[in-house]
C-alpha cells in the first residue's frame, strides 16, 4: 500500500516537473518569436542580434558559482532602466545613413523608470516634439537621440551627429519593417551565438564565457586585400608583450590621404614607395632622456624657466615599413614628420624621441638609437595580426601604462583571406579570473 502510495506520488511530481519544464521551454520560445516581431527596419545594412535569454542565463549561473564577486560589484545588480528587455536585441546601421549611425527599439516596462534613466545615465534632454504622442530626447553633443512613448523607445547613436528623428517615428510607429522570414533575420534566428551579425553576405558571431570574450566572422574584402603571393611576417621576439603586423594591398585602400594632427600624407605619394609590409613589435624598455621644465622667481621677482635632464623609462618600440625607403625618408621630411636630425617631429608625438632609420628596402621608426630587430621571417595564413599582453602596459614600470585595463590579461586578433569576396577575422580577450564571465569582468 505504501509502495503504491509513494510511487503515485513520484509519477505525479515527476508529470508537474516535466509541464514546468515544457512551460518554461514553451516560454522561452515564445520570447524568441516575439522579439522578431518587435520590428527591425527594412532599411537594415550592419544587423546585430544579441540574445539577452542566452546572456542572463550565463550571468545567472555564474552568479550562483561567484556570488561574492558579483556581490562586491553590485553595480551589475543595478539594472532599473525602465525597459522591458526582450529575448534578443537588435542593434543596426541602415544603408541610407552613415556606417557609423546605429539604432534600437526596445518595450517599455515603467516610464517613468524610463524617463529617470534616460535624464540621469544617457544624459539625454527634452526637446520640442516632431509627432504627436511621442516624446523626444537628445544629449548635449547631439549623438544620442531618443524618441519614446510609454509602449516603445527607439534609440539612435550617431558619431556624425546625423538627423535620425524620422526614422525613429518609423520605428515607433511599426512602418518599413522587416518580414519575420527576411533572409537577414533568418541567419541570426539559427545561430546559438550570444551575438551574431549579418551584413550583405558576411556573418559573424561571438561568445561571453568564462574568463573570455571571443569573436569571428567574416568581412568585405574591397577594401582590404592581402598582398599578392604568400604571406610571412617577421619572426619576434618570444618576449615582445605587444606584436602587429599588416599585409595589404595599399591601392585599395578607401581613403585618399593620412591626416595626424597638422600632418597629411596622399596615399598617392606613398604608394610609389613601394610600401608593402609593416609591423609593430614593442619589446621592454630602455632609457631615454626627459627634459623637465619647471619655473622659479629671480631676485626681481622674474619668472624664470628651468631645464633639468632625467633619465626615464619608456618602451622599447620598433615599427618597420618595407619600402624604398631612402626617398620615403627624403619625402617625410619634405613633409616636416622626420626633422633635419633624422628624429619624428616632437609636435606630432611629444611622448617619446622616435629616431628614424632608413635602409634599402626597409624604413624604420624606434624610441631606440640602436635597433635591434630580428630579420628571419616565418610564413603565416595571416595579413593582419595582433598579439598583445596587458600585464606588460599596466605596470608600475611602465610609462605606456593604460588607463581603466582592470581585469584585461591578453588580446589576439587575426585576420585573413577566406576568397575573392570575403576576409576571415579571430578574436580573443582574455581576463585575469578564468572563473567569472568575461562580459561582467569587461565591465
Amino acid at each position: 500500500m505504501y509502495k503504491n502510495k509513494f510511487i503515485r506520488i513520484t509519477l505525479i511530481l515527476a508529470v508537474v516537473i516535466i509541464v514546468l519544464l515544457v512551460s518554461v521551454f514553451g516560454y522561452l520560445k515564445y520570447r524568441q518569436y516575439i522579439s522578431y516581431k518587435l520590428g527591425v527596419h527594412k532599411n537594415a545594412a550592419l544587423i546585430f542580434r544579441i540574445n539577452a535569454d542566452q546572456i542572463y542565463t550565463k550571468l545567472f549561473n555564474d552568479y550562483l558559482s561567484n556570488s561574492a564577486y558579483y556581490k562586491n560589484h553590485n553595480k551589475y545588480l543595478d539594472l532599473n532602466t525602465g525597459l522591458k528587455i526582450p529575448a534578443n536585441v537588435f542593434i543596426y546601421n541602415i544603408s541610407d545613413k552613415s556606417f557609423d549611425t546605429f539604432f534600437c527599439l526596445m518595450p517599455v516596462a515603467n516610464l517613468e523608470n524610463l524617463k529617470f534613466f534616460l535624464k540621469n545615465k544617457l544624459k539625454v534632454n527634452a526637446i520640442a516634439g516632431q509627432e504627436p504622442g511621442f516624446n523626444f530626447a537628445t544629449s548635449s553633443d547631439n549623438k544620442i537621440t531618443v524618441a519614446y512613448n510609454d509602449q516603445r523607445v527607439a534609440i539612435a547613436y550617431s558619431f556624425k551627429k546625423e538627423a535620425v528623428v524620422q526614422v525613429l517615428i518609423q520605428m515607433l510607429k511599426g512602418e518599413h519593417i522587416l518580414q519575420f522570414d527576411d533572409r537577414r533575420l533568418s541567419g541570426l534566428r539559427v545561430s546559438k551565438a550570444d551575438v551574431a551579425y549579418t551584413c550583405a553576405q558576411y556573418e559573424g558571431i561571438g561568445n561571453f564565457d568564462d574568463g573570455k570574450i571571443t569573436f569571428d566572422g567574416d568581412f568585405s574584402s574591397k577594401y582590404l586585400k592581402s598582398n599578392h603571393g604568400s604571406l610571412s611576417r617577421r619572426k619576434f621576439s618570444r618576449s615582445a608583450p605587444l606584436k602587429m603586423w599588416l599585409n595589404i594591398d595599399l591601392s585599395r585602400l578607401p581613403f585618399d590621404k593620412i591626416q595626424f594632427k597638422n600632418a597629411k600624407l596622399n596615399m598617392d605619394s606613398l604608394i610609389k614607395y613601394k610600401i608593402g609590409y609593416a609591423d609593430l613589435e614593442v619589446d621592454g624598455h630602455i632609457k631615454q632622456l626627459d627634459t623637465v621644465i619647471t619655473y622659479d622667481y629671480n631676485e626681481d621677482f622674474e619668472k624664470v624657466e628651468n631645464a633639468t635632464t632625467k633619465e626615464v623609462f619608456v618602451p622599447n618600440v620598433v615599427f618597420s615599413l618595407s619600402s624604398d625607403a631612402p626617398p620615403l625618408a627624403k619625402h617625410l621630411n619634405r613633409e616636416h614628420i622626420i626633422g633635419d636630425n633624422g628624429t619624428f617631429n616632437k609636435t606630432l608625438f611629444p611622448l617619446y624621441d622616435i629616431y628614424r632609420f632608413a635602409e634599402t628596402d626597409e624604413f624604420k621608426l624606434s624610441t631606440s638609437k640602436e635597433v635591434i630587430s630580428s630579420t628571419e621571417r616565418e610564413e603565416t595564413p595571416y595579413f593582419f595580426g595582433l598579439e598583445m599582453n596587458f600585464g606588460f602596459f599596466s605596470g608600475k614600470s611602465s610609462s605606456l601604462s593604460l588607463k581603466k585595463i582592470g581585469a584585461l590579461k591578453s588580446l589576439t586578433i587575426f585576420a585573413k583571406e577566406k576568397n575573392n569576396d570575403a576576409n576571415r577575422f579571430e578574436a580573443i580577450l582574455q581576463f585575469k579570473q578564468s572563473n567569472i564571465n568575461g562580459l561582467i569582468q569587461l565591465f
